[in-house]
């Protein structure tokens, strides 16, 4: 369509509209008064065909496309003279056939098919050849705007603000769809996160209960293997029957350690000797440990009959009575930290002392407890 020729239709649709909306009924008041001058009516008809682009626009009429700016109705190639047939080239496939028929893989043939494209024929030959009726409609469009007016003006404008609320609301509604879409997105990264988290910290449970019933195997296995020594034929006594037999013991000094210094604070004497051995693995918060009193000379010299130990006072009994055998007397228990230890051996002849915390080679722990 030419340009020109469209702002010339819109101009004189613009004034004829305004004078037809000048005449209508609904500009005269109930008293017969004109409400709107004849040139504000045509103004607004002016006003109102300059709008009918937007219209166009928002109606999705392709009436405006292929505009040109000559005075021509048409452009010169599309004039129907001079429209020239055009032919396109289909390639249709086709299967040969006697080759599927013969067992082998069917390959594609092409055929080829040329079709005329004459007036009349297509929609290029129409817009060709009709294009007056764009300009009839163009200036029935003006001309409906122009005679509506202000009504038009004010509903095109209502039909724009609907459209762009509508949009600001769809915008608003997909960028919550997004927004959720986001959070859902980093919901379930978190959840995974937390499952894969919570996954983690049950293996490590796990690890950690089999390393601590590990070591609570070995940590079993060793106490077993430390008593096994252990005799079993021992009684207990207190600290006053004992004493009582035993004149030959001093008096408790130590308040924190009775038996330090009253045995004479000798591990090795008369032939006898007091020895211990601390497992450097804990059970619990206990050591377990082995007492052991001996002979030095067990050929000439053998240990017999009773041997008692003096334990800490935190032991309940403190005094404990072993019978050796196989020249040795054997005591073994668990406890909290390093102690001294007195032993009575050969009917009270022979006194013998030990303090563990002394012997470097037991646990460090141990031995500052």
């Amino acid at each position: 369509m030419s340009l020109p020729i469209i702002i010339a239709i819109m101009l004189l649709a613009g004034i004829v509209g305004g004078i037809i909306n000048y005449l209508l009924p609904s500009n005269t008041d109930s008293n017969g008064v004109k409400i709107r001058k004849k040139l504000v009516c045509m103004v607004l008809g002016a006003g109102a065909t300059i709008l009918i682009p937007l219209f166009l626009e928002i109606a999705q009429s392709k009436l405006m496309d292929n505009i040109h700016y000559g005075w021509e109705l048409q452009k010169k190639e599309c004039d129907c003279s001079r429209a020239k047939s055009d032919t396109i080239t289909v390639q249709i496939f086709k299967a040969d056939t006697a080759k599927k028929d013969s067992g082998r893989v069917a390959k594609p043939t092409t055929d080829t098919v040329t079709r005329k494209l004459g007036m009349g024929n297509t929609d290029i030959a129409t817009n060709c050849c009709i294009p007056i009726k764009n300009y009839f409609l163009y200036a029935a469009y003006c001309l409906l705007a122009a005679a509506a007016g202000l009504r038009f003006i004010s509903g095109l404008m209502d039909s724009v603000l609907k459209d762009k609320e509508i949009a600001d609301k769809n915008r608003i509604i997909n960028k919550t769809k997004e927004q959720l879409e986001t959070e859902k997105k980093e919901a379930e990264d978190a959840r995974i996160a937390e499952q894969e988290a919570n996954k983690a910290k049950e293996e490590a449970e796990k690890q950690k209960e089999k390393l601590a019933a590990q070591d609570k195997k070995e940590a079993d296995r060793d106490e077993e293997e430390l008593h096994l020594t252990a005799p079993v034929r021992f009684m207990k006594l207190t600290e006053k029957q004992a004493i009582t037999d035993l004149p030959a013991i001093g008096p408790a000094t130590n308040e924190n350690d009775r038996q330090k210094g009253r045995f004479g604070g000798k591990s090795e004497n008369n032939g006898r000797r007091i020895s211990a051995t601390v497992n450097k693995r804990r059970v619990g918060i206990y050591y377990p440990f082995i007492l052991t009193v001996e002979s030095t000379n067990p050929l000439n010299n053998p240990l017999v009959g009773e041997v008692i130990f003096f334990l800490h006072q935190s032991f309940t009994p403190s005094v404990i009575k072993v019978i050796a055998e196989n020249g040795k007397a054997v005591f073994s228990d668990s406890a909290y930290g390093a102690f001294t230890v007195g032993a009575v051996s050969d009917d009270g002849n022979t006194l013998l002392e030990l303090d563990l915390a002394e012997d470097r080679s037991f646990p460090k722990e141990f031995r500052e407890r």
